[in-house]
C-alpha cells in the first residue's frame, strides 16, 4: 500500500474537517443555549432515524463503485442505486403518510423523512465518484463550505422565526444539499452524468449479483450498527426520556469529535487504497497496525481531558444545563477511543469479503447493547449506568473485532 497517498488523502480531508469541527466548537455554545435539550433531544432522534436510513437508501453500493475499477459498472452501479432509493421513497411515503410508522406533530417533518433516501442516494453515491477518482481536495472544500451552511441556518432559524428544533433540522439538511449539488458539480465537470442512463433489467441484474455482497452483508451490517449505535437516543425518547436523550446527544456530538475529524477521512481514504492494495496483492497489515498506533497516541489525551473534567467542561462552554451531558461524555469516551482505534482495521472489512463475519458482528453487539440498555433501566432506573454499561460493551467489542481483522489480514498475507 502507498502509504504517502493515504496520508495525502487524509491530509486534505482532515483539514476539511478540521474547519468544521472548529465551526461546531465555535457555534454549539450559541446553539446549546438557543436550543434547550427537549429540542436536541428532538433533533438527535431525528439523525438517529436519518443514519438508519442511509443504508437502506442506496444498499450501500456506493462501495461498489470505490471497488471497481470498471467505468461502465460505475455507471450501472449509480443507475441502480437510484432505482433503490426511488422505491425506498415510495415505501416510505406509505409508511409515514398513512402507516405512521415514523411521525412528528409538525407535518413537514415527515415529508423531510420521505426525501430522504433520494438524497441520500445522490450523496452517497456522488461523493463515491469523487473518492474513486481521488479528488479529495473538492470533498474537503464542500465539506467545510456546507457545515457552515448548516450553522447559519440553524441559527437563523431561531432568531428571525418561531421555529423551535426544526431549526436544527432545516440547517442539517441545508448542509446535505448543498453537499449533493457541489458533488454533483464536481462528477459532471470531469466525467459524464452517471445517473441518466438506460440499460436492460437483465444487464443491470447481472452487475448487481456481481456485487450482491454490498446490499446482502453490508448494508445489513450498517443498518444494524446505526440501530444500535442509536439505542440510547431511541429508547430514551420512547421512555419518555427527551431531555437525557438531547444530553446524550451533545456528548456524542462533542465526545465523537476526534473520530469526525480522523476517522472518517482515515476509512473513506483507506477504503480506496487497501481496494487498490488487495487488487495488486501488496501487504497491508504493518500500515494497518501503524495507523491504529498513531491514532491511539494523537487522541489519547483528549479522551484523558474528557473522561476527568467532562462535566466541568460541558457546564463551562454550554451553560450550567448541559453539566450531565458532561457525565455521559466521560462515559461514552471508553468505547468511541477503541472505535476511533479501529478505523483503519474497519475500512479492510470489504476489500477482504468479511461481510457475512463482520454481519454477525454486528448482530451480537446490537444484541448486547439493547441488554446493557434496558436493563439497567428497568432494574434501577439509572440512566448514567445504562450509558456507562453501553459505552463498555462498544469498548469491548472493538477490542476484539480489532483483533480478529489483524488475524484474517495475516492469514491473507500468508496465502
Amino acid at each position: 500500500m502507498n502509504l504517502k497517498e493515504v496520508f495525502k488523502g487524509v491530509k486534505h480531508l482532515v483539514s476539511s474537517n478540521l474547519i468544521v469541527q472548529l465551526i461546531n466548537v465555535l457555534t454549539i455554545p450559541i446553539l446549546s443555549r438557543l436550543y434547550s435539550p427537549h429540542y436536541w433531544g428532538e433533533y438527535s432522534f431525528y439523525l438517529a432515524i436519518f443514519l438508519i436510513l442511509a443504508p437502506l437508501s442506496c444498499l450501500s453500493l456506493g462501495g461498489a463503485i470505490i471497488l471497481t475499477d470498471r467505468k461502465d459498472e460505475q455507471y450501472k452501479i449509480s443507475v441502480i442505486a437510484s432505482y433503490i432509493a426511488i422505491f425506498l421513497t415510495f415505501l416510505l411515503a406509505i409508511s409515514i403518510l398513512f402507516l405512521k410508522v415514523i411521525s412528528f406533530q409538525d407535518i413537514e417533518l415527515n415529508y423531510y423523512f420521505i426525501l430522504l433516501p433520494l438524497l441520500l442516494m445522490f450523496h452517497e453515491v456522488l461523493l463515491s465518484w469523487l473518492t474513486k477518482h481521488g479528488n479529495f481536495k473538492a470533498i474537503a472544500l464542500i465539506l467545510a463550505f456546507s457545515a457552515l451552511i448548516n450553522v447559519l441556518v440553524a441559527i437563523s432559524s431561531k432568531m428571525y422565526s418561531q421555529i423551535t428544533f426544526n431549526g436544527l433540522i432545516a440547517g442539517h439538511l441545508a448542509m446535505y444539499l448543498i453537499q449533493i449539488m457541489l458533488f454533483y458539480y464536481c462528477v459532471i465537470k470531469v466525467d459524464s452524468n452517471p445517473f441518466f442512463r438506460f440499460y436492460s433489467l437483465p444487464v443491470l441484474y447481472k452487475t448487481f449479483i456481481k456485487y450482491k455482497d454490498f446490499p446482502l452483508f453490508k448494508t445489513p451490517q450498517t443498518f444494524f450498527a446505526s440501530v444500535s449505535q442509536g439505542l440510547p437516543v431511541l429508547i430514551f425518547n420512547k421512555l419518555g426520556f427527551i431531555e437525557a436523550s438531547g444530553k446524550y446527544g451533545m456528548a456524542r456530538k462533542l465526545v465523537g469529535m476526534p473520530s469526525q475529524l480522523i476517522g472518517k477521512a482515515l476509512t473513506r481514504v483507506y477504503f480506496k487504497e487497501l481496494s487498490d492494495s488487495i487488487n495488486k496483492k501488496k501487504k497491508i497489515r504493518r500500515s494497518l497496525l501503524k495507523s491504529s498506533a498513531a491514532i491511539a497516541v494523537v487522541t489519547l489525551p483528549v479522551f484523558i481531558i474528557i473522561i476527568f473534567y467532562g462535566s466541568d467542561i460541558f457546564s463551562f462552554i454550554l451553560g450550567k444545563e448541559w453539566e450531565k451531558a458532561g457525565d455521559y461524555a466521560a462515559l461514552l469516551s471508553f468505547w468511541l477511543y477503541f472505535a476511533l482505534i479501529n478505523k483503519p482495521a474497519t475500512a479492510a472489512i470489504a476489500p477482504l469479503k468479511l461481510q457475512k463475519e463482520f454481519f454477525i458482528y454486528e448482530l451480537a453487539l446490537m444484541a448486547f447493547r439493547f441488554s446493557s440498555i434496558i436493563i439497567p433501566i428497568h432494574i434501577y432506573n439509572d440512566l448514567n449506568l445504562a450509558v456507562m454499561c453501553f459505552s463498555l460493551v462498544g469498548m469491548f467489542f472493538n477490542a476484539f473485532l480489532f483483533l480478529f481483522i489483524i488475524l484474517k489480514v495475516r492469514k491473507y498475507e500468508c496465502n
